[in-house]
């Protein structure tokens, strides 16, 4: 027997550490195509923030113009047009990011106990800060947006006064869809509420003995301090006109709204 186990110890020997070290190098790809999406993902977020922290540098630079010059010329128009086009790409993005999240939360707090307490942990963990950075952007896409109005009111002023209300119609349905989009948007803080309900209804030997990694995992997502969702900034839509007239007798009126 022995000259026959020999061999076949050396053998399944050769097969263990063979596994060990196809393991070990599966590991080191899987690890290096982890670091690879993460990199990308991270990519991706900084061309989006960067094209809008240009567009606000924009239509910031054409509120000083204004304010300077009182006019804005084809140059300025052009710039505007181009702004309010990346701006309102983002948001609609963002839109789309925000209204799924939201989707899948109410799907979660719909589960209980072991499932939903798993469920939630499982999307605080993989959901949660994007979900937060989505808010973050959503609410300087607001105010953003909010700037591209103001610019095309004054411009409605200069070029076709009579549209100018229409403006402002437009300004309030648009304040009331950012609204609805934030109110239909669950907070990360119900997420981690939930995780900790579910859990107090599990029973004690799930919670001590047989589910305790659920706990755990839920004792961390749910204790995590995650940077808190920006709420919605109030933005005033109502204009106030300042009048005066000219060295040639005309009455000129110029557009006040606080950024």
């Amino acid at each position: 027997m022995a000259p026959v186990l020999g061999p076949t110890l050396a053998w399944s020997l050769l097969n263990a550490v063979a596994g060990t070290v196809q393991l070990q190098r599966i590991n080191v790809k899987l690890g290096v195509l982890i670091r690879q999406i993460e990199t990308l993902g991270f990519r991706q977020e900084a061309e989006v923030m960067g094209r809008l922290a240009m567009s606000i540098n924009v239509l910031d630079e054409l509120l000083h113009e204004y304010g300077h010059t009182g006019n804005l010329n084809k140059l300025a128009t052009s710039r505007l047009a181009e702004a309010e086009k990346e701006v309102g790409s983002i948001y609609e993005r963002n839109k789309i990011l925000i209204e799924d999240f939201s989707c899948r939360v109410d799907a979660t707090l719909d589960s209980h106990g072991k499932t939903g307490a798993e469920q939630a942990a499982a999307m605080l963990n993989e959901n949660a800060h994007m979900a937060v950075q989505d808010m973050q952007i959503f609410t300087a896409l607001i105010a953003a947006r909010n700037r591209v109005t103001q610019l095309q009111i004054y411009h409605d002023l200069i070029e076709q006064p009579s549209f100018a209300d229409k403006r402002l119609d437009i300004a309030s349905t648009r304040i009331d869809d950012h609204k609805k989009i934030i109110e239909r948007c669950n907070t990360v803080e119900s997420l981690q509420s939930h995780a900790r309900q579910c859990i107090n209804q599990m029973n004690w030997f799930q919670r001590k003995l047989f589910d305790r990694s659920t706990v755990r995992k839920v004792e961390e997502a749910a204790s995590y301090a995650y940077p808190r969702q920006s709420s919605m900034p109030v933005i005033d839509v109502t204009p106030s006109f300042c009048f005066w007239q000219d060295e040639q007798g005309t009455i000129q009126a110029r557009l006040a709204m606080q950024d």
